[in-house]
């Protein structure tokens, strides 16, 4: 995963894709035993733990080297950077759950504030709320208030809240 990460070849939006983890129905549809869906989800948190733990300065690197700087452009290499930079993000907020960092938390709490595309504020958004941050629920509540006004953006909102893992303690 480190060599993906650091690869200098690799489009950031494949890296981005090859670094998330597959979803717990993926990974349920390949099992050819019986399938206990407890299991797979409390296997797939650890693992994302691991990840994000033992990647920790890679995923740091990765968020500060893929910042897209200037105006919002829809371009294939702005929106691969502001993906990669986006799982960096998502990664850094889960180590934060397991240590009790809170800057990482804070900084995706503010980039659903301050962010200056969609892409940027959904991600920080999806980072805390995947993660359990505690300031997911505050920024669930800024996001609604800011684009209550936009049926489409709300849609958005909706589906992050539903597809939020419960939380394996």
């Amino acid at each position: 995963m480190r060599a993906v990460l650091h690869h200098a070849q690799l489009d950031a939006a494949f890296q981005a894709l090859v670094l998330e983890l597959p979803a717990e129905n993926l990974i349920a549809e390949q099992i050819d035993t019986a399938v206990d869906p407890q299991r797979i989800h409390a296997v797939r948190e650890a693992m994302l733990a691991q990840l994000a733990r033992d990647l920790r300065d890679d995923w740091v690197w990765a968020f500060e080297s893929h910042q897209v700087h200037g105006g919002y452009t829809p371009d294939p290499v702005s929106a691969g950077r502001r993906a990669l930079a986006n799982r960096a993000l998502a990664m850094l907020c889960v180590d934060a759950l397991g240590t009790g960092d809170t800057v990482w938390p804070g900084r995706a709490y503010q980039r659903v504030k301050d962010a200056a595309n969609m892409t940027e504020r959904l991600g920080a958004l999806a980072a805390l709320t995947e993660s359990h941050a505690e300031l997911g629920e505050r920024a669930l509540a800024h996001f609604h208030a800011q684009f209550s006004h936009e049926p489409l953006v709300i849609d958005k909102w909706f589906a992050l809240q539903a597809r939020m893992p419960e939380r394996s303690d």
